[in-house]
């Protein structure tokens, strides 16, 4: 809190227990941005005390968790609103576009790379839940919301019970996405490379 203070000072004000926040009647949103097995129990708190809510991803680890806080949000008629931040970028809304008035032709591959050492290896989530998430949201986001026809995985599971490299395929029924994460790279890398019958992309998110 000592640290928080010195930032912003006496302009906001500080909790030390999330249930404090609840009790305020001002707040009408709230972000959580917790260890997942934490992050669960105070984001159906506050779709339960009828605020909106920013959730980071991933915004669960199993299905029944994210049914849940969404049946709790429609329950409560407030927003559920996940951090999928790339779905707003504006390259990626560039691409939509390309895609949807026919300049790329038709999709047939979607591969990206997402990688980068360290600094530590995170317990309570994968790569993949921690990278491969943005990757997903876009390619539904592409694909009109397609289901995939295969879904592949495969992992590497080092220093934890958690996998520190993934690789994600998935097979649509006009196009193929393979999705690669890593926090076990010498490399940090942000890639996206699109290929359609007519043209092709590359999005480099780390260049300037």
């Amino acid at each position: 809190m000592a640290k928080a203070r010195s930032v912003f000072g006496d302009e906001v004000s500080y909790f030390t227990n999330y249930e404090d926040v609840l009790s305020d009647p001002r707040p009408a949103a709230c972000a959580v941005a917790l260890r997942n097995e934490i992050g669960q129990t105070v984001a159906r708190a506050v779709l339960d005390s009828g605020r909106h809510l920013f959730m980071e991803k991933p915004m669960a680890v199993t299905m029944d968790d994210a049914f849940e806080l969404k049946r709790r949000a429609e329950a409560h008629s407030v927003v559920l609103h996940v951090d999928h931040i790339l779905l707003y970028h504006p390259i990626i809304q560039r691409i939509k576009t390309m895609l949807d008035s026919g300049e790329l032709g038709d999709l047939i591959n979607f591969e990206s790379n997402r990688a980068n050492l360290g600094p530590h290896i995170k317990q309570d989530i994968n790569a993949m839940w921690d990278l491969a998430v943005h990757d997903l949201a876009i390619v539904d986001w592409f694909s009109g919301g397609q289901e995939p026809e295969h879904v592949g995985v495969l992992g590497e599971r080092r220093y934890g019970d958690q996998e520190i490299l993934t690789y994600l395929s998935l097979k649509y029924s006009n196009f193929v996405a393979m999705i690669k994460s890593s926090w076990f790279s010498p490399l940090k890398e942000r890639s996206i490379v699109i290929s359609g019958t007519r043209k092709m992309v590359v999005f480099d998110d780390l260049r300037e």
